[in-house]
């Protein structure tokens, strides 16, 4: 009996062991597993109003062009405040959406530099989108941030806006009708 347990132990000593190389020449043959990821290169990042305002310095921007392109940022959405009452911009900042927008699709290819521009409905100056006024004013800032900032398109933050609902379509259509699909 003794026997046949030290042959068992035998056996599965050598099964064990046969596993184990088994299971090393797999693993030193076979290639390495890529990391698994969701990432299709579609990212969006939204950038604080400073860069808008020019309160970034050259590195700044080296280092934000090198983010945007190691994280595969697609839409790099960058905040120009917000629209007065009448539907024009607080701030014009041509010559820092210009620094922002050459910086971007010189450093980042495939990367769309879009205006993110908040549109209040309360508080001390609300902008009311029913005034056909306040609306081609704000088309008119969508073209000037398109067309001489350089921007890739513009995102009008209308969250909160009470009038939005009714008149938000008829501010497309507007837009629509100056700005090619490509651009806006």
């Amino acid at each position: 009996m003794r026997r046949v347990t030290k042959l068992t132990a035998k056996i599965l000593a050598g099964i064990t062991m046969l596993a184990a190389l088994l299971f090393l020449f797999d693993v030193l043959t076979t290639a390495p597993l890529k990391p698994c990821s969701f990432n299709t290169g579609n990212n969006g990042l939204w950038l604080r109003y400073y860069w808008y305002a020019g309160k970034h310095s050259d590195d700044d921007f080296k280092s934000m062009v090198e983010r945007l392109r190691d994280n595969q940022i697609r839409y790099a959405y960058f905040h120009v405040l917000t629209a007065q009452a009448d539907g024009h911009l607080r701030m014009r900042k041509q010559k820092e959406a210009q620094k922002i927008t050459h910086a971007v699709h010189a450093g980042v290819p495939g990367c769309k530099p879009i205006a993110w521009l908040y549109i209040g409905s309360f508080g001390m100056n609300p902008v009311d989108l029913s005034k056909p006024e306040v609306r081609k004013n704000l088309v008119d800032e969508a073209l000037w941030l398109t067309g001489s900032c350089g921007f890739d398109g513009v995102q009008w933050d209308y969250e909160f806006a009470e009038t939005a609902a009714t008149v938000c379509s008829n501010c497309s259509k507007k837009r629509r009708q100056h700005c090619p699909r490509t651009s806006c």
